[in-house]
């Protein structure tokens, strides 16, 4: 049997790059956004990339807001699962097969 690369299916390549820009630009506007000055966010047209880049936005979540609080509260609610999960699971390792 002979299998085929999808370099000879131009349609399937060309949706695999159309779907994979549309998963990875809204991260990517995210990523640019953070870095540019609230002027610059809504100023129309929107810029691909910022004139200046700034990192004032992540020292005023960190130092401002309560995002070290979220942070914890996502940490203890993560390690908490984890040992819930391990407890539950480690026992499953033993068992014999039926």
């Amino acid at each position: 049997m002979r299998t085929r690369s999808l370099a000879h299916k131009p349609f399937v390549v060309l949706v695999v790059i159309v779907v994979t820009i549309l998963i990875l630009f809204p991260l990517y506007w995210m990523l640019v956004t953070s870095l540019k000055f609230e002027s610059e966010v809504f100023r129309l047209p929107p810029t691909l990339f910022p004139d200046v880049i700034t990192t004032d936005n992540f020292v005023f979540a960190w130092t401002e807001t309560s995002m070290p609080t979220y942070f914890m509260n996502s940490g203890i609610y993560v390690l908490g699962t984890l040992f819930v999960v391990l407890f539950c699971a480690s026992p499953a390792s033993y068992s014999k097969p039926v």
